[in-house]
């Protein structure tokens, strides 16, 4: 556990390694983001983004920018928004 920048809150730091595979795991947040929409309750979610993911994981050994670059690229691809959000 660390603090979360400057504040009081502490977060789980997440482990990164060069081999690490990015996947969604679960559309809970979508599911969550159309049920309020299907309401009529407009949200904005705000979803933490890779870069920054990045920037706060903890990796075992010091890793290339080549190899940042690589796993932000991988992580946006593979979490591109579902077609499911895009309005009717």
């Amino acid at each position: 556990m660390t603090k979360w920048f400057d504040t009081n809150y502490d977060y789980m730091v997440p482990e990164v390694s060069e081999d690490q595979d990015f996947v969604l795991t679960s559309e809970k947040p979508v599911d969550l983001f159309l049920e309020a929409r299907e309401l009529g309750i407009r949200t904005r979610p705000v979803i933490l983004g890779p870069v920054t993911f990045l920037k706060l994981a903890m990796a075992p050994a010091p890793m290339s920018f080549d190899v940042c670059l690589s796993a932000i690229s991988l992580m946006v691809f593979s979490l591109l928004p579902s077609s499911r959000l895009m309005p009717n």
